[in-house]
């Protein structure tokens, strides 16, 4: 029930555990929680998206049709683009993360410990799912006193909560009155 719990939480990007996610599970039992939060952050169907295409499947009417939905579009012209699109921005926003809590991490923890915790708050935080890997239920407290961590994660939650969509939007209409509905 834990397990269920915990993957339904993830998938949900609720960040609801009712065991410590650093202690309770495995490094194995971790990655999938990770995997789960890219995938309900990303959205399940531009998700399956990105496998068929990994996997070189064809995406038909019907698939397009799903997928813009579930993004919010109108339109299927470019949606396979906008959905790689979606997915590198995502990916690098959450790299660049990373990148500023590893070597924060780095002077708390061995280099394998900073990398993995690195990317682990880096994707939980953009996808303001609300895991930690601290233990004992920590999450941030640690370091409330120094800024970067704190600056880093919210602006990761930010990012992530006002998505690729709205910054395109933004971008390309440069006027607040000239957004399309859905921004």
């Amino acid at each position: 029930m834990d397990a269920l719990f915990t993957a339904t939480s993830a998938v949900c990007v609720t960040g609801l555990v009712v065991v410590d996610t650093s202690g309770h599970w495995s490094a194995f039992g971790q990655v999938i929680i990770l995997i789960l939060i890219q995938v309900g952050g990303f959205g399940f169907m531009a998700s399956a998206t990105l496998f068929l295409l990994a996997f070189r499947r064809g995406i038909g009417l019907w698939e397009r049709l799903l997928i813009s939905e579930s993004v919010g579009l109108t339109r299927l012209g470019g949606l396979l683009r906008l959905v790689k699109q979606m997915a590198l921005f995502t990916l690098g926003i959450e790299g660049i993360g990373a990148m500023v809590f590893y070597f924060r991490f780095l002077s708390d923890n061995p280099p394998g410990t900073a990398v993995w915790e690195a990317i682990f708050h880096s994707v939980s935080a953009f996808n303001n799912a609300g895991f930690d890997l601290f233990g004992n239920f920590r999450s941030l407290s640690e370091y409330k006193a120094g800024p970067l961590v704190l600056l880093v994660t919210a602006s990761l939650i930010i990012l992530g909560g006002i998505s690729y969509l709205l910054l395109v939007d933004l971008f390309r209409s440069r006027n607040l009155s000239k957004l399309s509905l859905d921004s």
